[in-house]
């Protein structure tokens, strides 16, 4: 399955510095996107700085195991008796906002929730997933090691509701003089607009703060260890009932109704 779309998990760089590293060598223009530790590594792996490379970063709430990752596919594959076709842990056809997880299985079936009530979903936002490293990152900071940062602009309806349609807005920092030469080049094909760095830091706390805690994280994972996924998810992170999956949409419909009423954004 390809590695398209959002996935929430740790990706495989595997042999990609080197590949890399040669394209650079071979004078290619190469376009490099990953969360921060990649693309710091891969400038120290590089040890020099290369006129045809671009680095991204992109915004992280740390990386979960890949483990924990294919035991959630395979409890997924054997709970719908299918294959996993498609997945996407940011599926924005009813609201950027909201996050549903969408999967699709090889016998038409279909995973679609809110990614809340997924048990995957659960522990990644409630930051039981991620490494021990993602805890005291060094990364959560202004000074990013991309010539881009991109990210989404969570929060934006708060301070500039006009512009968000809920469709998706994305937040972009330029960090280099790299940075703003790409941009400059591409901003004329773009919608858009300036603000000042509080309003983003205000809805993306990752660019200044570290997750908050890692006794969650180790509270899973040992339990984790000692009696495997299905008991670990089934006690920390049990899917809701539907009549609670249900009243609580209905919650969020009536709070989405007033605040657009009010022309309140978040």
């Amino acid at each position: 399955m390809p590695l398209m779309s959002s996935k929430y998990v740790q990706s495989d760089t595997m042999g990609i510095y080197t590949e890399v590293r040669q394209l650079l060598r071979d004078g290619k223009k190469v376009l490099f996107s990953g969360v921060p530790c990649q693309v710091a590594a891969l400038k120290n792996f590089l040890i020099k700085p290369y006129d045809n490379l671009i680095t991204i970063d992109i915004l992280c709430h740390g990386v979960p195991s890949p483990k924990i990752f294919k035991e959630y596919r395979e409890h997924m594959e054997d709970h719908y008796k299918g294959k996993t076709e498609t997945l996407s842990f940011r599926w924005k056809e009813k609201s950027w906002k909201r996050l549903y997880i969408n999967i699709e299985f090889s016998n038409h079936r279909r995973h679609h929730l809110f990614s809340g009530y997924d048990s995957y979903m659960q522990l990644f936002l409630s930051d039981r997933l991620q490494r021990p490293s993602c805890f005291d990152c060094p990364y959560n900071t202004l000074h990013r090691p991309g010539d881009l940062t991109l990210g989404d602009f969570w929060g934006i309806g708060k301070k500039h509701y006009d512009f968000d349609d809920n469709k998706g807005v994305s937040m972009v920092l330029i960090n280099s003089d790299r940075g703003q030469e790409l941009w400059d080049k591409i901003s004329s094909e773009t919608t858009y607009f300036e603000t000042d760095i509080d309003t983003a830091v205000e809805g993306n706390k990752v660019l200044v703060q570290h997750l908050p805690s890692i006794a969650k994280r180790d509270e899973f994972y040992d339990y984790y260890v000692k009696h495997g996924f299905e008991a670990a998810i089934e006690r920390f992170a049990p899917q809701p009932s539907k009549s609670y999956q249900h009243y609580r949409n209905f919650l969020r419909l009536g709070l989405d109704i007033v605040r657009k009423i009010k022309k309140e954004g978040y």
